[in-house]
């Protein structure tokens, strides 16, 4: 037997592989092809009543145990692997999918040729953008393919970084970017509208300003029957002052304000450095001397919205919306948005950390990134065998 084509994998209900070309002496078959660990699982999985397996060329397993028919009574052909495969091979398997550490090849890693190395994080990083883009794709069905407030919800979940993440996605929600734009030209009420929708102005007032901005929430809560959210769904623990959710909406609102078309000038960027710039904002001046409501400190520079806060919001939100206007309007190549990336230096987390200690080489974002795909969609899952470090690992000759 000789495989012509393998055809491609079904990860759904169905055979294991489509449209496969295999030659069988003389004979060129076509069609689908089933995999099992012994032929008599075929019959424990009931295929033989599935009209699914109809069109079978071939029945791929490790053992063959039983001959297998299908339903019209046609003997299925057969590939037995035991005995076909290198005991090496099989060893080396053994010992990645045995491994107590989430790195399987930990030891094997740093003698990996590097372009199998390249060729995984490449392949990585575009598959951790495209699930990226799926949410971007949930959010225009909801929003009926309205991009500016896509951006506007993808943005907000962003500035919340992880720990606020949610409470500033239901505060995007709870005020919708129409009823923003309302209000970019007077603060105040956009002040308002949002601390007060975020469950900040509850309760007695701290100082003038708080009662200042109590007093328009009152009336635009009135106006548009808003409900505010519970101000415990915030949280402050273990957080550093700049990272608090009073300043991150402040400097929200001041973005909203100073690019009122914000969807249009991300567009006109053609580099990170520009996509940067965009995102250099401070909180208004209340903030600069306030971590809390009438709670005033000495003057501070933390009003101003970090480097690594900026890459942060345009890695989860910025160029997964620019990644998937892109590749739904065809203008070009959408893996070319990722470019970017490279552009920007590598994040630095516990998780880079450890991978710098194994030896694999972060340059960029990019390569952040892909490492963070890596070690939870393949590395602690053990799925050697669909990662290209691993099967060069496994294809190395003893």
């Amino acid at each position: 037997m000789e495989v012509i084509h393998p055809g491609s994998l079904n990860t759904h209900s169905g055979p294991d592989f489509f449209n496969a070309q295999i030659r069988i002496k003389d004979l060129l078959w076509v069609g689908n092809v089933e995999v099992h660990i012994r032929s008599s699982d075929w019959y424990r999985h009931q295929h033989q009543h599935d009209p699914a397996y109809s069109k079978l060329i071939l029945h791929l397993v490790w053992v063959h145990d039983q001959e297998v028919f299908l339903k019209k009574g046609d003997l299925l052909p057969v590939i037995e692997l035991k005995g076909r495969v290198r005991r090496e091979l099989l060893q080396d398997y053994k010992k990645l999918s045995s491994a107590k550490s989430w790195l399987a090849c930990e030891l094997q890693l740093p003698h990996v040729d590097f372009i199998y190395v390249r060729q995984m994080l490449d392949r990585v990083a575009v598959e951790r953008f495209e699930a990226k883009a799926k949410r971007v794709k949930d959010l225009l069905s909801i929003h009926r393919n309205n991009w500016n407030e896509v951006l506007y919800q993808m943005l907000a979940k962003s500035f919340g970084s992880k720990v606020n993440s949610l409470p500033f996605e239901l505060l995007a929600v709870s005020i919708p970017l129409n009823l923003v734009r309302r209000y970019l030209d007077q603060p105040l009420k956009l002040y308002a509208l949002f601390y007060g929708q975020a469950g900040f102005l509850s309760g007695k007032s701290m100082d003038t300003y708080q009662s200042l901005l109590k007093q328009e929430y009152g009336y635009l809560r009135i106006l548009y029957k808003l409900s505010p959210m519970e101000k415990s769904l915030w949280k402050f623990l273990r957080m550093r002052p700049s990272s608090f959710p009073t300043i991150r909406i402040s400097q929200f609102i001041e973005l909203l304000i100073q690019n009122e078309k914000l969807f249009s000038a991300i567009l006109s960027t053609s580099n990170s450095d520009q996509l940067i710039k965009l995102f250099q904002i401070r909180a208004n001046e209340y903030w600069s001397t306030h971590f809390h409501f009438g709670k005033k400190f000495r003057k501070n520079a933390l009003g101003a919205l970090g480097s690594s806060t900026i890459e942060s919001i345009l890695i989860n939100a910025v160029i997964p919306v620019l990644f998937s206007w892109m590749k739904n309007r065809g203008l070009k190549n959408p893996a070319s948005i990722l470019e970017m990336l490279h552009q920007m230096k590598a994040e630095r987390n516990h998780i880079s950390k450890e991978w710098l200690c194994k030896g694999l080489i972060i340059r960029s974002s990019f390569d952040s990134q892909a490492s963070l795909q890596l070690r939870y969609n393949y590395c602690e899952l053990k799925k050697c065998l669909n990662c290209t470090i691993g099967n060069a690992i496994l294809k190395q000759q003893k």
